[in-house]
């Protein structure tokens, strides 16, 4: 994923980037490598459809509630289309008001007019952890400001 996104055109999604699983138990044989690229070939559409519904809606960057499977992952990597996952419920509802977005149950659902909007999505790292942040700027509806406190230790942030 980059690092920035100008000109964000925010997708807001609560449906997972997976494929989909039955609701029934069901086994699948595969006893051929035919067989199992066709499994695959099925899945790969799959995806592609998903992403295909992105870009024609004119997203550049998707939030997802959910996680990615890592095909989609991937397929999302290759068609430079920036995507978070994991992103909590209360905060898909204040992204969501913040840069004017409605939130987008199934992608066949996705339209211009439901994209939020943002100035600058940013990843910031931080110099001696792992930790990242997605900081989401210039947005227009914004009310809330975040401030991060940091420190050695619980009593020295106090």
């Amino acid at each position: 994923m980059p690092k920035e996104v100008k000109d964000a055109k925010i997708a807001i999604l609560t449906c997972p980037f997976e494929a989909p699983k039955p609701k029934t138990k069901h086994n699948i044989d595969i006893t051929s490598a035919e067989s199992y690229r066709k499994l695959y070939k099925m899945e790969q559409n799959y995806f592609t459809d998903m992403i295909k519904c992105l870009k024609d809606g004119g997203a550049n960057i998707a939030l997802c509630q959910w996680g990615f499977e890592d095909e989609a992952n991937h397929l999302l990597l290759l068609n430079k289309l920036p995507a978070v996952r994991w992103v909590g419920g209360v905060d898909i509802e204040l992204i969501a008001m913040a840069t004017g977005a409605r939130i987008i149950p199934r992608f066949q659902e996705i339209t211009p007019d439901k994209l939020g909007k943002a100035g600058l999505i940013k990843e910031l790292s931080f110099n001696t952890t792992n930790e990242t942040m997605v900081v989401i700027e210039q947005c227009s509806n914004a009310k809330a400001v975040t401030i991060l406190v940091r420190g050695g230790s619980k009593m020295i942030v106090e």
